[in-house]
């Protein structure tokens, strides 16, 4: 018997800060669409600027959101293999901004949700219990403030396998890089005229198992049995095998 189980655990809380340095909604820039990757900023001279969320860092956000992640592996008898692997406990906090998409309608209202630089990504730090990564520097790459750059990076509407597929099967590329979960909110009214809030969410969980660890032979074992695992990804010292698990909601 093959089983994996993953749980995803998102924290979404408003930022105190979101109105600070924030252009006001009646001065805001012609074409700076948040849904485009770009943010209206206010200068030192509280004179409005338009810039891209992978180019600037951004002391405001609509949101504050703390991420917990888990995945779970379990090869039954008569192999009894057994894997478990977490961030431990909430990480963050991530600053967001929620973009509408151009799609939106009367009656459809979507927002994706975009993360920006903020001042305080150099503080992201791994939780202790975390087994995830093998060090604190595999952690930045991932979670921590790289992890942050190269998403505000690609969060422009890729999917995510062409997004890793540069680095899938080889490392002429380099390392893999991540991206931080994709969420998307759509907010519609159904026939009875209630408010429907649906959610979908994208992600490829990395997993970075050492030879010695059962994940390192489960993950190839459930990927060939038709489970949601991409890979192997080029990765340092993991060159050879370093796998996700495909988280799709």
């Amino acid at each position: 018997k093959y089983e994996m189980k993953t749980y995803v655990i998102i924290h979404i809380m408003c930022n105190p800060r979101r109105g600070v340095n924030r252009c006001a909604e009646d001065t805001l820039i012609e074409d700076c669409n948040e849904s485009d990757n770009k943010l209206c900023l206010l200068d030192e001279h509280h004179t409005e600027t338009c810039g891209r969320m992978d180019k600037n860092v951004s002391d405001w956000s609509d949101a504050l959101v703390y991420l917990n992640f888990g995945a779970e592996f379990d090869l039954g008898k008569p192999i009894n293999m057994h894997e478990k692997k977490s961030t431990g406990d909430f990480v963050g906090p991530y600053s967001v901004v929620f973009a509408q998409s151009p799609n939106s309608t009367l009656t459809s209202d979507i927002y994706s949700m975009k993360y920006v630089q903020s001042p305080s990504d150099p503080y992201l730090r791994m939780n202790q219990e975390c087994d995830l990564f093998p060090s604190e520097n595999d952690f930045q790459n991932y979670f921590g403030s790289e992890g942050v750059k190269f998403t505000t990076a690609h969060q422009t509407g890729a999917s995510l396998d062409n997004i890793y597929s540069p680095y899938l099967n080889t490392c002429e590329n380099g390392d893999v890089q991540s991206v931080l979960p994709l969420i998307t909110f759509e907010f519609h009214v159904d026939r009875d005229g209630n408010e429907i809030l649906e959610l979908s969410l994208d992600y490829k969980l990395l997993v970075f198992p050492k030879p010695s660890d059962a994940a390192y032979d489960i993950m190839p074992k459930l990927k060939r049995k038709g489970f949601p695992i991409s890979g192997p990804y080029c990765y340092g010292e993991f060159q050879t095998f370093l796998m996700s698990v495909d988280v799709k909601v």
